[in-house]
């Protein structure tokens, strides 16, 4: 049987959709940078701001270590799994998943790109802005 997807589940396939509809098709000034691991990448600013709330989704469901009131931080490496425990992606979906919400300003890596080399497999830490649970914690 085969599974409605919701575009809202961290998934490879949703992130490569999100990913593929947000890059930039032309050059522009209005583009917006979003950085991964391993490039930079160019995004449509409309499209970018229309697909916030589901990137804030995929966040969500990576483990607690990511983020900044809970964990504080994380390795990429760490990233292909979901909090839940499962894989849901391989290196080339972190990559996408970080560059987007980079670009948005809702992550940030740890360290300078010049310091990696001393973080395991010389991948970056990364850390996620979670403002959603200030506000679910001021109910």
């Amino acid at each position: 049987m085969n599974r409605p997807n919701n575009i809202n589940q961290l998934t490879a396939e949703n992130v490569e959709k999100i990913f593929i509809n947000c890059l930039a098709t032309e050059p522009d000034i209005s583009n917006i940078t979003g950085y991964g691991a391993m490039a930079e990448y160019q995004f449509d600013k409309k499209e970018l701001n229309e697909s916030k709330k589901i990137i804030i989704s995929f966040l969500k469901q990576l483990p607690d270590e990511f983020q900044l009131s809970k964990g504080g931080g994380w390795s990429f490496l760490n990233a292909c799994i979901d909090k839940e425990g499962n894989q849901w992606g391989e290196h080339k979906h972190i990559e996408w998943l970080i560059a987007l919400p980079n670009a948005l300003d809702l992550i940030h890596f740890s360290l300078p790109k010049e310091m990696w080399v001393l973080l395991p497999g010389k991948m970056p830490y990364f850390v996620i802005h979670d403002e959603w649970n200030k506000k679910d914690n001021n109910r």
